[in-house]
């Protein structure tokens, strides 16, 4: 019998299918090349299946990719050339598993056939767990990829997020620490009442100390955590005139990592640049003490003069 080169092609796209070379970013691409409503009717389910494919947490059987394809006017083996040259990093655990399925998902679907088995509740809790155990992985290789290359665009882009989602509970830090957000202040009263506050001397300043929180907010990568500041004036053993304010982060619900920390340290002060508002600028970045506490350094900035405060988050 004689192979054509169409079926070597099918049989090639099919084995790649197989192996997991399909992508959440391909099957993205091909579901916007038609209406979901005729998707459904071409794959046979219901249109929300494209959603977990669409966010990685479930693999497409091989017959609905096919039938899918064949819909919109491709081949199968078509589909696979859908990958954009270039795809932003992750900024979060869904971020990365849109990128790419986890074999462990891939395996669930692949070993069932090319069609998908009846929905059972065991398979439905499986399928749970297959997808618990991936969002586990993903966690697990952001931490690594970030400690890896802590300066990296991947670490930008968890930062960028943690900002963007988590903007009320970093400004009410902020605010609280500093007596406004020296960071993104809200007007030019704002800003004038925070030159006037953080930059007085320790008996005039407007700097709290005590218990503040607690503040709560979830990690990138699945823990949540709830977490009291206490801040404390500390006496200053160099020469300078600046008051020291020494912060010391208590979590009540799980710790997060060392990269965690990190993270978080450069979504509240603005990275290692000076940020927007011109108030604050970060010297280096903070290290990890023994006792499990991030220590850093910063520095409030003012025309004609500067204040070094430490901060303990």
């Amino acid at each position: 019998m004689t192979i054509t080169p169409t079926e070597t092609s099918r049989t090639e796209a099919h084995e790649r299918w197989q192996r997991g070379g399909l992508t959440p970013v391909m099957v993205r691409a091909l579901l916007s090349r038609c209406d979901r409503s005729a998707a459904a009717a071409w794959a046979g389910f219901p249109a929300h299946v494209f959603e977990l494919w669409a966010a990685g947490q479930l693999y497409p059987s091989w017959g609905a990719l096919g039938r899918i394809a064949s819909g919109v006017g491709l081949d199968a083996e078509a589909v696979f050339a859908l990958e954009p040259a270039t795809v932003d990093e992750p900024g979060d655990i869904d971020g990365l598993l849109a990128r790419r399925y986890d074999q462990g998902l891939v395996a669930l679907t692949v070993e069932a056939g090319d069609e998908y088995p009846e929905l059972t509740s065991e398979r439905q809790e499986l399928l749970g767990r297959t997808i618990l155990t991936a969002l586990g992985r993903a966690a697990a290789e952001l931490s690594d990829r970030i400690a890896g290359d802590p300066d990296g665009p991947l670490a930008e882009a968890v930062v960028r997020v943690l900002r963007s989602r988590h903007a009320v509970a970093l400004r009410a830090l902020r605010e609280a620490l500093f007596g406004g957000d020296v960071i993104a202040p809200r007007s030019r009263a704002e800003r004038r009442r925070i030159e006037r506050g953080v930059m007085q001397d320790a008996d005039d300043s407007a700097v709290p100390a005590g218990v503040l929180g607690p503040f709560r907010a979830a990690t990138q990568f699945g823990t949540h955590v709830a977490f009291s500041l206490e801040v404390h004036r500390v006496p200053v053993e160099s020469s300078g005139p600046a008051p020291a304010i020494e912060v010391s982060c208590t979590d009540h619900l799980g710790s997060p990592s060392p990269v965690e920390r990190l993270l978080w340290w450069r979504a509240l002060l603005g990275g290692s640049t000076c940020d927007p508002a011109g108030l604050l600028e970060v010297d280096g970045e903070p290290e990890l003490g023994a006792d499990g506490v991030l220590r850093g350094r910063f520095v409030l900035t003012r025309p004609g003069g500067a204040e070094e405060v430490e901060v303990t988050p």
